[in-house]
């Protein structure tokens, strides 16, 4: 309230300087506190929805071919042996996921379903 109290003041003595320097600071500190609060709605706003978004891109399987249908199941399964609750590879640990990666590209280089593309 100090910096309120100090624009009054400067108005009322008509010091100019002072009063906008005051003037530059509590608009900084609103703007800065706005900027704040909207990034942390926003941010959980996103970390709310994540789980939906995630779930609309890899639960609508009526666009996906049967190799894609075939990877996800191997990735869900091989996802789930490390973490049950895990939603994706980032809730895993940075060792955990790379041992993730490397079993899940592994296990997929010799499954039935994996048709690797044919080079010309």
């Amino acid at each position: 309230m100090s910096d309120l109290n100090n624009l009054v003041t400067n108005m009322k003595e008509e010091n100019i300087v002072d009063f906008s320097k005051n003037t530059h600071n509590l608009l900084y500190i609103k703007v800065a506190k706005g900027l704040n609060d909207l990034t942390s709605t926003i941010a959980k706003g996103i970390s709310e929805n994540k789980h939906v978004l995630d779930d609309e891109i890899l639960n609508d399987e009526k666009d996906l071919s049967p190799e894609q249908k075939a990877y996800k199941k191997l990735y869900d399964y091989t996802l789930a042996k490390y973490d049950s609750d895990a939603k994706s590879p980032n809730d895993l640990s940075d060792e955990e996921k790379k041992k993730f990666f490397n079993e899940l590209k592994k296990e997929w280089a010799k499954h039935p379903d994996n048709k690797p593309e044919k080079k010309e």
